[in-house]
């Protein structure tokens, strides 16, 4: 029997289809596809909530530009791409409904505003607890949707328990807790109740000079008000002074367009008719006219 022996080039050419296959194999195991099940669920996870944070940010953009139905596609899309591995708990979920929320405030749609704002705050009591700041600003958005709605006591119940957190965790003297007496002394005052709204105002005011000083919307803002409480009630050279002064300071701070200078004026015209100054409430008049005729998009709280 004739034995076969294996050439050269053979075992060679044998040698490296083996180096090729060990290399072939350990390029495999490498690739995540190999890796154990229990390492891969990580990605699908990482992937949704960066697509549901991206949206986010774009939202938070849209918002603050004043597009609201850019703002709200963006929210309910990060909603719905959040992982349901983290869950509605998790803090970012239910910020994010907060801020959708806040959309819908923001564009009057006060029905839906206060149904998802209820269910953003029932969630942030339950996992960070009533005292917290995120939980507090979620209190705020709600109280701002109930004067939306003119419900005057659940506006109140909600801002008193705001201002009384702001001032144990913030202090007196922080701009935060100035803005909630502010709030509230204009809740007061649209239910007519004006023994109550006048101190919050001047309280507000009080505190707002001296972070801002005089020349500042934030001031003029106090002044105004003051201004609309003295026509209630019967101070009118009072409130022909203070609303020449807020307008000034407006006039100096805001873009022509602001709605707020609209609406200081025709708090203004009314008072300058009730004294008889026609001509000169006309003049404001058109002004404010063609203020509103520049632009339409206001977040205030106030209206």
């Amino acid at each position: 029997m004739m034995t076969k022996h294996m050439k050269p080039w053979s075992f060679a050419m044998l040698l490296i289809l083996l180096m090729i296959g060990i290399f072939w194999n350990c390029i495999q195991l490498s690739q995540p596809s190999l890796r154990p099940i229990a390492s891969r669920v990580k990605y699908p996870v990482k992937d949704e909530l960066a697509v549901s944070n991206l949206h986010v940010r774009k939202g938070m953009l849209a918002l603050d530009q004043r597009e609201f139905a850019r703002a709200e596609d963006h929210f309910r899309v990060a909603l719905k791409a959040f992982p349901t591995d983290l869950g509605e708990r998790d803090r970012r979920y239910f910020e994010t409904l907060r801020m959708l929320g806040r959309t819908y405030l923001w564009s009057n749609r006060t029905v839906e505003a206060e149904k998802t704002l209820l269910q953003a705050l029932e969630i942030s009591r339950s996992v960070l607890g009533d005292d917290h700041p995120d939980t507090i600003d979620a209190y705020n958005d709600l109280g701002g949707c109930y004067v939306k709605k003119e419900e005057w006591k659940k506006a109140v119940t909600i801002l008193e328990l705001v201002r009384d957190n702001y001032r144990k965790n913030l202090g007196e003297e922080h701009v935060s807790f100035a803005a909630t007496l502010n709030n509230l002394g204009w809740v007061h005052f649209k239910a007519e109740n004006f023994e109550a709204s006048e101190p919050l105002f001047r309280q507000t005011l009080a505190i707002y000079r001296k972070k801002f000083g005089e020349v500042s919307p934030y001031t003029a803002d106090c002044y105004e008000k003051l201004a609309r409480l003295m026509v209630a009630t019967g101070r009118l050279e009072q409130a022909e002074q203070l609303f020449r002064f807020a307008l000034a300071v407006y006039e100096r701070t805001l873009d022509s367009s602001d709605e707020n200078l609209a609406l200081c004026m025709d708090g203004f015209s009314a008072l300058l008719h009730l004294k008889g100054k026609h001509s000169e409430a006309g003049k404001l008049e058109e002004r404010a006219k063609a203020i509103r005729s520049q632009s339409s998009k206001s977040g205030s709280l106030r209206k």
